[in-house]
Parts: structure tokens; C-alpha cells; sequence
């Protein structure tokens, strides 16, 4: 009676180590199956390598130097495309920060009380007074392009060296 328990324990154990033995096989089979494709996913695509997208320009940008009071430096934007309205404008903004100066660009604002005619929106940034040093320098339009340089500030002069210009010229 002892053998024959013992045999059917060893018999039941033998077959739940099989049973197990099935279910790790298959979960290692899942698990293999994840990871290759997880793995797969993960594969560099050759369509995501450096796209480069040709934007027209858009803006051009003038520094002016106002000599009254404190000497102050103004941006002067102006659309590069004729507008409907004479007195079109262009939503801009500038924002001076410790080492940095940024112009950002929003777009042009068609005037509520339209004066028709064909003319390039107008703005002016005033980016106030400056001292003299090397500021970053950068101009983004419409939150999806950005343009980075150097401004440098200068007690006779002021000089912006930028790194792109994509969708503006610079004039002066």
C-alpha cells in the first residue's frame, strides 16, 4: 500500500511538473513573442532621418536705434506677402530676460476697421535699453518655427549673428 502511494504521488507530481513544465514553455513562448515585438517597434525607421522642410520667408526684420532719453532698440517687422488691408498689423511680442532676448512672431491681424488697399502688415517691438554684452537671441514664429543667434550690444553699435533664419530676413 506504501508503494502504491507512493507511485501515485510521484505519478501526480510527475504530471504536474508536466503540466507546469507546459505552462512555462508556453509562457516563455508569450514572453519571447513580446519582447520580439517590442523589439521590432523599436527599429529605426530610415523615413525619420533629418527632414528638412523648406519654409518661405515670411517677416522682415529691422533694428532701429532710438537716441531720445535712453538709448532703446526697436524691432520693425514687416510681412514680405501684401495684405488686403492698409492697415494690417502683425501680433508680436518681445520678451527680455538676464542673457536672453526673445521675438516671438504670432501672426498677421487683419484690422477691424480695414482701410482696403494692398499692403505689408506693420509692427514694432521695443526690446527697451540694453546693456552692453552678448544676448541669445531668439525669434519664433507662430510657436513652430524657432530661429536662434546672438545679439551683440555695443556702445556704438548693435550686431545680430544668427545660427538660422527660417521664415525671415534680417535687414539691419
Amino acid at each position: 500500500m506504501k508503494t502504491s502511494i507512493q507511485t501515485g504521488t510521484s505519478t501526480s507530481i510527475s504530471s504536474c511538473i508536466l503540466k507546469n513544465m507546459r505552462l512555462i514553455k508556453k509562457g516563455y513562448w508569450i514572453l519571447a513573442m513580446v519582447v520580439f515585438t517590442g523589439w521590432q517597434s523599436c527599429v529605426p525607421d530610415n523615413k525619420d532621418k533629418d527632414v528638412v522642410i523648406q519654409v518661405d520667408d515670411e517677416y522682415t526684420i529691422n533694428m532701429v536705434e532710438s537716441l531720445s532719453n535712453n538709448r532703446q532698440l526697436f524691432f520693425e517687422l514687416e510681412s514680405i506677402d501684401m495684405e488686403p488691408c492698409l492697415n494690417s498689423s502683425i501680433d508680436r511680442a518681445v520678451v527680455v530676460e538676464e542673457g536672453k532676448i526673445s521675438l516671438f512672431i504670432n501672426g498677421i491681424v487683419a484690422a477691424v476697421d480695414c482701410t482696403p488697399g494692398m499692403a505689408p502688415a506693420t509692427s514694432t517691438g521695443n526690446a527697451g535699453t540694453l546693456q552692453n554684452g552678448i544676448y541669445d537671441f531668439v525669434i519664433t514664429i507662430r510657436n513652430t518655427i524657432e530661429n536662434r543667434g546672438k545679439l551683440i550690444v555695443r556702445n556704438d553699435d548693435y550686431e545680430i549673428n544668427m545660427i538660422t533664419e527660417n521664415g525671415i530676413i534680417i535687414l539691419h
